[in-house]
């Protein structure tokens, strides 16, 4: 029982922290600058527009209800780019660990589009990534399920002022 905490700590580690602050707009181009490149097109976001439901809960829940929740926010801080994030999981699960990456991939009159992919960490030969594309509506919504584990997507809960 000794090992628990720092254990945990270096699971998480790699998820890294989530900004509890907004990125800053960025500072208009002077006009100068503008004026010498009129051929230019700038790049637009049409692939990557802002999601509609931002940010979102990934819940990881294995069978005996614990878990791990992890805060994500699709919107990125440059235009174009999408935003992947991955978390590992040891549900109790005879095939092993597993890994779960999900990204923001656009939005659409139907709603935000995310991709997700569950894989074994064991190296098995009758393993395979499992890839599913959700379509968001900002309802929980239950991404993978099986007898050891369930993997949800949901709305985080609105930041009090």
């Amino acid at each position: 029982m000794k090992c628990t905490a720092p254990l945990l700590i270096f699971l998480l580690l790699p998820l890294g922290c989530d900004s509890s602050t907004p990125p800053t707009q960025r500072t208009a181009v002077p006009d100068q600058l503008e004026e010498n490149t009129p051929t230019e097109n700038p790049q637009t976001t049409s692939n990557f527009p802002e999601p509609m439901y931002a940010p979102v809960l990934v819940i990881m829940q294995n069978e005996k209800g614990s878990g791990t929740t992890m805060t994500f926010s699709p919107r990125s801080h440059s235009p174009g780019t999408s935003v992947t994030r991955a978390a590992t999981s040891t549900s109790g699960d005879p095939r092993g660990p597993a890994k779960v990456s999900w990204s923001y991939t656009g939005t659409d009159p139907k709603g935000d589009h995310y991709q997700f992919e569950k894989e074994f960490l064991e190296n098995n030969p009758g393993q395979k990534k499992i890839t599913k594309e959700i379509i968001y509506t900002g309802e929980n919504q239950i991404v993978f399920e099986d007898q050891y584990q369930r993997i949800n997507i949901c709305p985080a809960p609105e930041k009090k002022e």
